[in-house]
């Protein structure tokens, strides 16, 4: 992989984030690039908001609510992206998370906040690439895919993911 950019920003002061968050979203972005077999310079950016932002965000941009907490803005269609004139970097798209939502699902799920936040990125950045989860053979593959990522960043199965969502 050439290069990988990841550009985090933090709009909403509802939840603190905690130290390693972005690094963790970092490695997630990058073993997915990997993983994918992306070679080329890449841009993704990663949104935190609370649950009012994300709700505004939802209604904003896409036609069906989101309720997992991450909803995906990708920058192109079918694997095809545009190009960022001044790096040449493709410009996947915007991954936005719930910190708010996320935090609530770890503590109702028993789940440490960087597994949470680092499997919300995960299935964001896929779902940049194309993969969704609506229906049976493409959510298995997706899950597989995400789980994949979170073990080879330090983030093993603890449960299925696919019993809970």
């Amino acid at each position: 992989m050439k290069e990988l950019r990841v550009v985090i920003s933090n709009d909403q002061k509802t939840v603190k984030i905690p130290k390693g968050i972005r690094m963790i979203i970092r490695r997630c972005c990058k073993a997915i690039l990997v993983m994918e077999d992306i070679n080329d310079c890449a841009e993704i950016f990663v949104t935190f908001t609370d649950d009012a932002g994300f709700l505004e965000l939802n209604s904003q941009y896409l036609s069906s609510p989101s309720d997992n907490g991450v909803m995906i803005l990708p920058s192109g269609e079918n694997s095809v992206f545009p190009e960022n004139q001044a790096t040449g970097a493709k410009m996947l798209g915007n991954v936005v998370i719930s910190v708010e939502k996320a935090f609530n699902r770890c503590e109702a799920l028993g789940r440490s906040v960087e597994r949470e936040v680092g499997y919300l990125t995960t299935h964001g950045v896929l779902g940049l690439l194309g993969y969704n989860n609506k229906k049976g053979l493409e959510k298995a593959l997706l899950r597989e895919k995400e789980e994949y990522i979170m073990e080879q960043i330090g983030f093993p199965l603890a449960m299925s993911y696919a019993a809970v969502q």
